[in-house]
């Protein structure tokens, strides 16, 4: 069984948005990419056009990177690629699992 969730903040590391999603049984690569997804609809819909996201998930960081050799992928990435391709700055970074521990607590993995 899997869920994902997501922050969305300002540089300021104001709060802005989060969300909580569970998703019944995936791989963790289609997890991850379903929070990207969800995340990325969340700072859209709130106007945001300039967004650093981070993944701790450095398959789903190269998949997403390399989007336009994808190959074989799970099936939600053309949805992503869509988003990410609307007229706003994107950038997608691999962070440790050191640096998503804000988002691990708040939806749980604190205890």
């Amino acid at each position: 069984m899997a869920s994902c969730g997501r922050v969305v903040h300002n540089k300021e590391v104001v709060w802005r948005i989060g969300f909580y999603r569970r998703l019944g049984i995936c791989s963790v690569l289609e997890a991850e990419l379903w929070g990207l997804y969800e995340g990325l609809l969340a700072a859209w819909s709130i106007g945001v056009r300039c967004l650093i996201i981070e993944s701790d998930n450095l398959k789903a960081v190269k998949l997403l990177n390399n989007r336009y050799g994808l190959g074989v992928s799970p099936s939600i990435t053309p949805y992503i690629v869509d988003i990410l391709d609307r007229p706003w700055t994107t950038e997608l970074l691999h962070i440790g699992c050191e640096g998503n521990r804000v988002a691990d607590w708040i939806w749980g993995g604190h205890g």
